[in-house]
């Protein structure tokens, strides 16, 4: 039996350079930029705006590296994210040395193979994605190894459980799982299920003198970390209004779910076949050995989470449960390593020990891989357009305007500015998917009454009229986007300003459209422009202004100008070539100019794509 708590010298060094290499790679690549992705979670942890339960973990440490004075706060808030998932990536080593070395025997090796499994997870898509930008799903997947390291501790343990280093242990553990229960409760309950199973299977749990002062301990414990619920709803900042309405509801559903694979074929994608050979080999022997039964638990029961529930959660909780799956299939193929390592070393013909320090080489170039393959996704340090979407929809919008939107992203984007960024405090955001949420709507009516028809509206058909929209218009400089169910009596309101549409309260004449679509895809140019300036690339501000030109293309192309929304479509090609709705639109309005059709073009039904 490997004794996991004396480690060598040279096991306690790659442990470091685990630690080490995982914190710097995700601080050279963080954001020091507002991210889309992060909006929601810079409005909870740098805000303190109540959007949802959980979190309150993330929270704590954000506010923490806050205090540094040092870079922007989203700069800190990545910083904060990069050192839990090199924690992580410590925790995954340190759980990995010990059931190596039991197949390769202790020493370099060992080391060797179990930095190069932490490595391979750290440096991937997966776990990069969560250090480079803070809130997201790095705090839950420190505390998840963290209690699986301490769990499988447990199950290695023989002798009096009484003993002051036991008792350490088991409440170390109990407060792990209460922290994580109490940021993400799927991911705590996943892992709470495989920890308990890997100490019950080795016939080890706490002793009962114990187990009322665990469970009270834990109880304290996630009441402390859950402070935050009371704290955010009082906040003195700007957001304090809206904090207090949105802690009665959970807005995770608003927010859109990236594209997640939890299948076999997600995880084929990103390790490669041969991996998954090497995983199931890995789980294969781990079977075979009565001394691993906590560690064969960790190496099923969490990719089978991840295909049972994982396309059924939020996208944070989806995202943790995919980086615990795929950390715990890297670890199996490293186990499938180290027992091919160990057969070939055993063999008595020529070129055997050459071949296992190849297969030991071979299975080194995955962490360079994956490292590669991270950089195309999470490499968030040029990306700016998210920067300079605001600037030009939020900071350049005229004095005192009021914003009417209808897509959560900009929502959470123009709140994360305002409320975060401190940036044009005097601009009304009207967010239409929020307002039916808690108290939104009495909370927007003091900044300005203006707004009664308008809500009023929204509460009675959930939609905006043409007097409402003009009664708003008139107080204020409107500024909208388009709903794809206005009718070409509202359209006639409209005229383009910048990545908007401006609502003015009497209809406009063809005369006074004139330069609006030239203005309009000016500002399209320049965002398109930021897109290309990096090498790689921003699926998500490429979506944002993809979806501007195609509202500006199709109010144009309701008002008969289908000289300027071909423009704005042929810009939308150049940024999305193959978008469905740019060879549709092109198409219809090639036919309109072609038989001079004044009468406008219907587009509206192509905004779905």
């Amino acid at each position: 039996m490997v004794d996991r708590r004396v480690p060598s010298r040279l096991e306690r060094a790659f442990g470091w350079a685990v630690f080490a290499i995982s914190w710097s790679v995700a601080l050279v690549r963080g954001a020091s930029g507002a991210q889309w992705q992060g909006d929601v979670a810079a409005l909870r942890d740098q805000g303190l705006a109540a959007v949802g339960a959980g979190g309150y973990v993330s929270t704590w440490v954000t506010q923490l590296f806050l205090l540094v004075p040092l870079g922007s706060r989203t700069s800190r808030a990545s910083v904060a994210a990069a050192t839990l998932v090199a924690l992580a990536a410590w925790c995954a080593y340190q759980l990995a040395r010990p059931t190596i070395a039991r197949l390769v025997g202790s020493g370099p090796l060992a080391a060797l193979l179990a930095g190069t499994a932490a490595l391979t997870a750290a440096l991937g898509p997966t776990w990069q994605a969560e250090a480079t930008l803070g809130g997201g799903a790095a705090a839950s997947l420190a505390l998840a190894l963290t209690s699986l390291l301490v769990a499988t501790e447990a199950c290695d343990s023989r002798g009096a459980t009484l003993t002051p280093a036991a008792t350490r242990r088991w409440t170390f553990l109990a407060l792990a799982l209460a922290a994580l229960l109490a940021e993400n409760l799927v991911a705590g309950l996943a892992v709470s299920l495989t920890a308990a199973g890997a100490c019950l299977g080795h016939g080890v749990a706490p002793p009962r003198p114990l187990r009322l002062a665990l469970v009270a301990s834990a109880l304290i414990a996630a009441a402390l970390i859950a402070a935050p619920s009371l704290l955010r709803p009082a906040s003195p900042s700007n957001i304090a209004d809206l904090g207090g309405a949105l802690s009665l509801t959970n807005l995770g559903s608003l927010v859109a779910a990236g594209d997640r694979k939890a299948t076999v074929i997600g995880w084929a994608s990103e390790l490669g076949l041969f991996s998954l050979a090497l995983a199931a080999l890995g789980i294969g022997v781990t079977g075979r050995r009565a001394e691993e039964r906590g560690v064969l638990l960790v190496l099923v029961l969490l990719p089978l989470v991840e295909l049972a529930v994982g396309a059924r959660t939020g996208a944070s909780t989806g995202r943790v449960l995919h980086a615990l799956a795929t950390s715990s299939l890297i670890f199996a193929a490293v186990i499938g390593v180290a027992e091919v390592v160990r057969f070939l070393r055993g063999l008595d013909v020529p070129m055997a020990r050459p071949a296992a320090v190849l297969t030991i080489v071979f299975h080194m170039t995955l962490a360079a891989v994956v490292c590669d393959e991270a950089s195309a996704h999470a490499d968030r340090s040029a990306r700016f357009a998210a920067e300079e979407w605001t600037d030009a929809a939020l900071v350049r919008a005229p004095m005192n305007a009021a914003l009417l939107v209808h897509s959560p992203a900009l929502s959470f984007r123009l709140f994360g500015a305002q409320h975060v960024g401190g940036e044009r405090p005097d601009v009304v955001i009207v967010a239409a998917p929020l307002l039916s949420h808690g108290a939104v709507m009495p909370n927007l009516l003091p900044r300005e009454p203006d707004l009664a028809v308008l809500l009023r509206d929204y509460a009675l058909t959930g939609r905006a009229s043409e007097f409402g929209l003009s009664a708003l218009a008139d107080a204020r400089p409107l500024l909208v986007e388009l709903d794809a169910r206005w009718d070409a009596r509202l359209v006639a309101h409209l005229a383009l300003r910048g990545p908007w549409l401006r609502f003015v309260p009497e209809a406009l004449s063809a005369p006074e459209r004139q330069g609006d679509g030239g203005v309009a895809l000016g500002s399209a140019r320049r965002l398109g422009a930021e897109l290309e300036r990096t090498a790689l690339r921003d699926a998500a501000s490429t979506t944002i202004v993809g979806r501007a030109l195609k509202e500006h293309a199709t109010a144009l192309s309701l008002l008969g100008l289908t000289e300027a929304a071909s423009a704005h479509v042929d810009e939308l090609l150049r940024l999305e070539p193959t978008d469905p709705f740019a060879k549709s639109a092109r198409l219809r309005l090639a036919h309109a100019t072609r038989v001079h059709d004044a009468n406008g073009v219907e587009l509206r039904d192509l905004l779905r794509f």
